[in-house]
C-alpha cells in the first residue's frame, strides 16, 4: 500500500509538471456539481421553509388573518427563488442547472405536501410540476456556460413566461 502512495505522489514529477498542473488547477476551481447542489438545495428548501414559516407565524399570532403572512412570505417564492436559482447556476452547464432546479423544486413540493399530510389533487400536482419546469428553464437560461447566447436567451424568456403563468394561474382560479 505504501508503494502505491509513493508512486502516486511521484506521478507529477514523473509525468511532467505541465501536464499535472492543469489538472490540479481544474480540481481547485469550484466544480459544476457544487453549483448544481447549491441550486438543488435552494429549490428544495425554499417552498418547505416558506410553508413552515407560515405555519409557525399562524400559531404564534393566531388573531391575525393568515393571508397577511402570505403578503410577506409569497415574494420569497415568487421573486427570490427564480432570481437566486438563475444567478447561482453560473458555473454549471445549462442541462445540469435546469435539472437540479426542477428536481429540487419538485421534491420540495412533495416534502411540503408530506409535511402537511395531504394528498394533492391531480391539477395541483400538474401545476407544481409546471412550476418546477419553469424554474428549470430559468436556471438553464441563467447559466454562463450555455452553448449559445441565443439559446440561453430563449430558455430565459420561456422560463419567465412559464413562471409568470404558474404564479398567476392560482390567483385567477385557473388551478
Amino acid at each position: 500500500m505504501r508503494g502505491i502512495v509513493v508512486v502516486s505522489g511521484l506521478l507529477p514529477i514523473l509525468a511532467g509538471r505541465r501536464h499535472w498542473s492543469g489538472r490540479f488547477e481544474r480540481l481547485a476551481r469550484p466544480s459544476s456539481s457544487t453549483g448544481a447542489l447549491a441550486i438543488f438545495a435552494v429549490a428544495f428548501v425554499m417552498p418547505v421553509s416558506v410553508r413552515v414559516a407560515g405555519i409557525a407565524l399562524e400559531r404564534v399570532v393566531p388573531l391575525v388573518n393568515p393571508k397577511l403572512f402570505v403578503v410577506f412570505l409569497y415574494p420569497c417564492l415568487v421573486a427570490a427563488l427564480p432570481f437566486t436559482v438563475a444567478r447561482r447556476g453560473t458555473d454549471c452547464s445549462a442541462a445540469l442547472a435546469g435539472t437540479a432546479a426542477a428536481v429540487g423544486l419538485a421534491i420540495g413540493f412533495a416534502a411540503e405536501f408530506a409535511l402537511l399530510g395531504v394528498t394533492p389533487p391531480p391539477p395541483i400536482v400538474q401545476h407544481r410540476f409546471l412550476t418546477a419546469t419553469a424554474l428549470g428553464l430559468l436556471a438553464a437560461g441563467g447559466t454562463a456556460l450555455s452553448s449559445a447566447r441565443t439559446r440561453r436567451s430563449l430558455l430565459t424568456v420561456a422560463g419567465v413566461a412559464l413562471w409568470f403563468w404558474a404564479v398567476a394561474a392560482p390567483l385567477f382560479g385557473l388551478v
